[in-house]
This record gives structure tokens, sequence and C-alpha cells, in this order.
């Protein structure tokens, strides 16, 4: 019986996918996937969702407006500074923009493992950039 063993994922490991409002690297584990993904001042991630898959993220610098969506057709709408939590249950539609002057940079947890590290990777709206290939802007 082999042992698992655990791993290290340094940047220039990952591959990048590029879309015209910012970046996202994602690593993908048995149970849940993780990614970091920037989005650019004034860009927005359009509104969509993830049927089956909830998310969460933590917003490590730069401010978020969020939107959700509800089937019933309420909309809520909140601002994330650097250092909120937010949590979209399974299915909730939701869209985000970047309000600051600076990227908003933040760490995505999806369960079960999303669809950004399979589904994304064929939209023709992104770029695959090979590991260690750098994106011309990031928030590093």
């Amino acid at each position: 019986m082999s042992e698992k063993k655990g791993n290290v994922y340094r940047p220039d490991d990952l591959e990048s996918l590029v879309w015209e409002w910012g970046t996202q690297q994602f690593v993908k584990g048995e149970n849940f996937s993780l990614g970091v993904t920037v989005i650019t001042p004034g860009q927005e991630h359009a509104k969509h969702n993830h049927p089956g898959v909830e998310e969460m993220f933590y917003v490590v610098s730069g401010k978020l407006g969020v939107n959700f969506y509800y089937d019933d057709g309420e909309k809520e709408s909140f601002e994330a500074p650097a250092g909120s939590w937010v949590h979209i249950p399974t299915g909730v539609k939701h869209d985000g923009k970047c309000i600051s002057v600076e990227p908003a940079k933040f760490l995505v947890i999806y369960s079960p493992a999303g669809p950004e590290t399979d589904q994304l990777r064929n939209v023709p709206e992104s770029t695959i950039l090979e590991p260690g290939e750098k994106p011309e802007y990031t928030a590093d």
C-alpha cells in the first residue's frame, strides 16, 4: 500500500489563467481546490455560479464589491476590504469587482474541488500561461 505524500507548490510551479479582468492560479486536493485570484482595479468578474460547489474566500489585499443574486430576484451587495471572509453557498450566483486603487487579491477555497481546475482551462476568454510564465500585470 502506498503512502500519500504532501507537496509544496510555488507560484512558478503552477500555470496561470489570465483573463481580461485579472489572473488565477489553482491547486486541486482530494476534497477541495484552492486558488489565488487577482482582479485589477476597476475590473469585474462577471456574474456566475458553481452548481454543487461551495465557495469561500479571504481578501488578502485591496477591496472587492461583491453581489449575491438569489432565485427569488433578491440582490445583496457588500464591500469586502482586506481581511474579510466571503462565503458563497452552493449554486448562488455572484460577481465581484475590484473597487480599490490597488488590485484585489484573494485566496479562494472550493469544496468539492470546483470547475476552475478543469472547465475554466477550456474557456476561450482565458489564456493559459505555462508554469513560470508571468502575466503582463500581477499584484506581486
